[in-house]
């Protein structure tokens, strides 16, 4: 009798520790797939039914409009940090430069 309730115990404890086991890798997985869609490496050329297919079954949404407005916010926002330092370089090297008069 006992053999057989820790035989039932043991397939219970093993279920249990897979399944949670399981649901992490999930939950790592949708968390790795989410980082590289915002930092624009999920590159949806290379085996795209396959990728939908793995999107679909995690429930994520590719690129949100509102994913889309914060990269290009972003972007905009590194090409105008860029002007300005090329700016200041610019303006530098002009203060340096002789005058001709």
């Amino acid at each position: 009798m006992f053999l057989i309730f820790d035989f039932f115990l043991f397939k219970i404890l093993i279920i249990y520790y897979f399944t949670r086991n399981y649901h992490a890798n999930v939950d790592e997985t949708r968390r790795k797939i989410k980082e590289l869609i915002k930092e624009n490496e999920w590159d949806s050329d290379e085996f795209p039914e396959l990728k939908q297919n793995l999107l679909n079954k995690l429930n994520i949404q590719e690129k949100s409009d509102n994913d889309l407005l914060e990269i290009l916010v972003k972007r905009v926002n590194d090409i105008s940090n860029v002007q300005s330092s090329y700016k200041q370089i610019f303006e530098e090297y002009n203060k340096k430069m002789p005058t001709k008069d």
